[in-house]
C-alpha cells in the first residue's frame, strides 16, 4: 500500500459509500483504521475485496475494511467496500502480527 495518497487514500462515491454504513460504521472509521496502525492481508474470500485492512479505531474495536483497486485513481487510492467488526480469528491474527508472533 506504499503508493496510496497519504492524506486521502480512499475513493468513495455513491456506489460504495452506502455500503460503508451497513454495519453501523462510516467512512470516517475507515480513515481511523488507515491512519492508525493497520495490517493488510490478501482477501482470499469469495467477496469482491482484494485486501483486508485491519486495525483499531478509537474505543478499541478492531475493524476490517475490505478494499479493492480504484476505478478512477490509479494506484493513489483504493475503494473501501464495507466496514465491520473483526471476528475473533482476525483479531487474534492482527495482535499476533503486531507482536511479531
Amino acid at each position: 500500500m506504499a503508493y496510496l495518497d497519504p492524506s486521502d487514500p480512499f475513493e468513495i462515491d455513491g456506489k460504495n459509500g452506502p455500503h460503508l454504513l451497513v454495519h453501523g460504521y462510516s467512512h470516517e472509521d475507515a480513515y481511523d483504521v488507515f491512519f492508525g496502525d493497520p495490517e493488510f492481508y490478501v482477501d482470499d474470500s469469495e467477496g469482491s475485496g482484494d485486501w483486508l485492512m485491519v486495525g483499531p479505531v478509537p474505543g478499541g474495536d478492531i475493524l476490517v475494511v475490505p478494499i479493492c483497486h480504484s476505478h478512477n485513481s490509479g494506484f493513489s487510492k483504493v475503494r473501501p467496500i464495507a466496514i465491520f467488526r473483526a471476528s475473533l480469528e482476525i483479531e487474534v491474527r492482527f495482535f499476533d502480527d503486531k507482536r511479531g508472533v
